[in-house]
């Protein structure tokens, strides 16, 4: 197996909490929406060559990965893993990535939650706890190599993604 690329985003601006909706149905508010784009237009751009994007059920998450690969002309489809759920322990997404890697292509973007992104992105660069915190709309680029394990490419938030 050659360089797998993965590249883990956090949904982009969702409603705010509130005690008359369910946090399991937030949605994006215009800004997440103008937020997930760019963030499309950046992958066309950089002609970065996303084979599969797998989401979050969620519908901030969905609305995110799926408004992400239309402006970035994708061809793949968007599939939903109810792994990258908010809640999910990150021990469970960890041994599902690893599990999943061998059958993903070469560039897969997953499309998931807080506090779950970080905690993982720590477990797969052999942190004991995160120490970076991955902010709303925020890319970013692991490579994956079975010899070396996962190596961090790169941090991008969205307002840089102009």
């Amino acid at each position: 197996m050659s360089v797998q690329t993965i590249y883990l985003l956090r949904h982009t601006k969702a409603e705010e909490r509130s005690v008359l909706r369910a946090d399991v149905d937030r949605c994006l508010v215009e800004k997440g929406r103008q937020q997930a784009m760019r963030i499309g237009a950046f992958i066309r751009r950089q002609q970065l060559e996303v084979q599969l994007v797998l989401t979050s059920p969620y519908p901030r998450a969905l609305q995110s990965a799926m408004l992400v690969a239309a402006s970035a002309d994708l061809s793949c489809d968007v599939q939903e893993a109810l792994w990258l759920s908010h809640g999910t322990a990150v021990q469970t997404q960890y041994q599902q990535l690893l599990q999943a890697l061998p059958d993903w292509p070469a560039q897969t973007l997953l499309v998931g939650h807080e506090p779950e992104l970080s905690a993982l992105l720590a477990l797969c660069l052999g942190q004991p706890e995160p120490t970076i915190q991955i902010r709303k709309g925020t890319l970013l680029c692991l490579h994956y190599a079975p010899a070396i394990g996962f190596q961090l490419q790169w941090l991008l938030p969205c307002q840089l993604l102009r």
